[in-house]
This record gives C-alpha cells, structure tokens and sequence, in this order.
C-alpha cells in the first residue's frame, strides 16, 4: 500500500472492487488507504458504500453503524461533489 503512486494504487482497488465478488472489507481497506493518503472525501464515499452494504445487503446493522459513525467523522468539504 505504501508507494509514491496512490493514483496507480486507488485505480487498482478500483478494478478489484468491479469485480464480481469482490468483499465488502476490501472496500473498507481501500477507504483507509484513501484517508491514508489524504483523499478524505473519497474515503467517505467508500465508508458509506461499506455502511449501505452492511445494512442493505448483509443485513448486519451494528457493523452499518460503525462504518456510517467513521464517514459522519469525516468533515464534508464544501468542495465536494454530494453524496
């Protein structure tokens, strides 16, 4: 995770996570490479979708809940698109 590129490496989580069967924690671990890295905006994109699939898909509301308390700590940039 650690490299000089986080574009080349947020790109590779991307196409991971297209694809068919890719895990919910995946998606978790490419939100705290992405708060990592500083790309807090993204990172609150990626902890909600984690939030939504907990709650929605897997039927698992105390760990939606976790995931939506982390994006709630993440101040919103007046800058960034809504989500």
């Amino acid at each position: 995770r650690r490299t000089s590129h986080p574009e080349e490496v947020a790109a590779a989580y991307e196409t991971i996570l297209g694809l068919k069967g890719a895990s919910v924690e995946l998606r978790g671990e490419f939100a705290d490479y992405l708060s990592d890295t500083g790309q807090d905006q993204e990172a609150k994109k990626q902890l909600l979708a984690v939030a939504r699939v907990y709650r929605d898909e897997l039927q698992e509301p105390v760990r939606a809940i976790e995931y939506f308390v982390r994006a709630a700590a993440i101040p919103h940039s007046p800058d960034a698109a809504p989500i």
